[in-house]
């Protein structure tokens, strides 16, 4: 998907910096559709894994998984995010919960085509690594990051 494809895709211009406001999205993912938005008065963490169904990355989930309770409490939410389909997420969500008996409780948003979700905030990973955005709550009306 690309932006002329997909009137909802940001346009890249520019690397973020800090204090800028995140592009709205919305976005396919595990707990059905949703947008940057509906996290709205709240902090969010968003991060990239490069692929479901790998022991480094399974790891990393399980380690959200066991804080977002503790997150959630600090009024912030996690919203996890891969080049996988949304059919590729759930099986490896319920693959965790069944061998590793740990539930992942916060959205996975599925890019597979590499352009939806990704065609902003690519710009900020490298070599599609592990990478985290902190969005902060509103303040003065302004979204900050």
């Amino acid at each position: 998907m690309d932006a002329v494809a997909n009137p909802q895709v940001p346009t890249v211009t520019s690397l973020p910096r800090i204090g800028d406001p995140a592009p709205q999205f919305t976005a396919d993912t595990t707990f059905g559709t949703l947008k940057l938005e509906d996290f709205r008065g709240s902090w969010l963490i968003l991060f990239s894994h490069p692929a479901d169904f790998t022991n480094v990355c399974t790891t990393e989930f399980i380690g959200f998984a066991e804080i977002h309770p503790q997150l959630r409490e600090l009024n912030c939410e996690l919203m996890g995010l891969s080049v996988d389909s949304v059919y590729s997420h759930i099986a490896w969500v319920r693959n965790i919960k069944e061998k590793m008996g740990v539930e992942i409780t916060f959205p996975v948003i599925a890019d597979w085509s590499g352009g939806h979700t990704f065609a902003f905030y690519a710009a900020m990973m490298v070599l599609q690594l592990l990478w985290v955005l902190f969005v902060m709550p509103e303040t003065k009306g302004v979204p900050r990051e």
